[in-house]
């Protein structure tokens, strides 16, 4: 039993394989702060994108945005085993990915909103989604989940005898070490929540537009319609699927110790490779919109390959 203990001993990790694991998450991360800074600059420039589907992608593109700029500080701590004795440090660590992951989460299930209103309600879009309805969802997501993500810090749902008191050998910077049990369930509890809700949406989206495509002649301009809704719910549902890849062998790591008690080895040897994962899809976000979505393509050229044309203002039917 080492709880207890008067001198933190911290966790080594071995050196030539955390480097390249740190290499291979900075370059992510450095693709992940251009492309979401691209998606961000493409939507406030241009004025066909800034569409109510495409604030949240632009809610979406801020939480992937402070993943990448929250890289470095959680690299550190490979290196500087020193941090991992710091409770506040460690607090501050994972307290970009429980925001993060939650604006996230509830950004994607504003977009399924936005979609399943579109397909299913066409004719009452404009009377049920509005754009200062859709800013101000994002805006108490974005607060609600910074005070919630802030709770630890004040007292709430922390392990207050970190790292003195964990029953370890030698002690990492862990989130099942600094934060308490039923935080960490209520999180996922409430990330889960906002991901089934989600893919149940995008369940009824497909649904209805298969029956709208069957329903409506081939060469009609409600068959353009719906399969434009179609193509956008399409883009949308694989960006959700990326960041269901990178969030699943992240939340299944983080959950192990509630049944096999504190592992260090698994937090030090396993937890690196799959972080990567988890830093991954805020990489391949802004790569879809650029590969799937016309509209996104286009402004990324401009920002890019600047050129006299000016950005003009389309209808909803290419919202990205």
């Amino acid at each position: 039993m080492e709880a207890n203990r008067t001198i933190c001993n911290p966790a080594k990790y071995n050196a030539s394989s955390i480097i390249w694991v740190s290499a291979v998450q900075c370059s992510l991360a450095v693709v992940a702060l251009l492309g979401n800074l691209l998606v961000i600059l493409s939507v406030c420039r241009c004025a066909r994108l800034r569409t109510i589907t495409n604030y949240f992608v632009l809610s979406l593109a801020c939480a992937d945005l402070l993943v990448a700029l929250n890289v470095p500080f959680y690299d550190a701590f490979y290196f500087i085993e020193r941090m991992s004795c710091r409770r506040r440090l460690c607090l501050l660590r994972y307290w970009f990915a429980t925001y993060s992951t939650a604006c996230s989460t509830f950004s994607h299930l504003g977009v399924a909103v936005d979609r399943y209103v579109s397909v299913v309600h066409g004719i009452s879009y404009y009377r049920l989604m509005r754009y200062r309805m859709a800013v101000g969802y994002i805006v108490f997501v974005w607060i609600f989940f910074l005070l919630f993500s802030l709770l630890p810090y004040m007292g709430i749902g922390d392990v207050r005898d970190y790292p003195l008191g964990l029953d370890v050998v030698s002690v990492v910077c862990d989130l099942s070490y600094v934060y308490s049990r039923v935080y960490i369930l209520v999180t996922a509890g409430i990330s889960s929540i906002g991901t089934i809700g989600t893919l149940a949406l995008y369940f009824f989206v497909f649904r209805a537009s298969l029956k709208q495509r069957k329903a409506v002649t081939s060469n009609s301009d409600a068959h353009h319609r719906v399969r434009q809704e179609v193509r956008t719910a399409c883009t949308m549902a694989m960006v959700l699927a990326v960041c269901i890849l990178g969030y699943v062998p992240y939340s299944v790591i983080i959950l192990i110790p509630f049944f096999v008690g504190p592992n260090t080895n698994l937090a030090v040897n396993v937890k690196p490779y799959v972080i990567c994962l988890f830093f991954g899809k805020s990489a391949l976000n802004p790569v879809i919109y650029g590969w799937k979505a016309k509209d996104f393509r286009a402004a990324f050229r401009e920002i890019l390959c600047p050129r006299k044309q000016n950005c003009t203002r389309q209808g909803r039917e290419n919202n990205i």
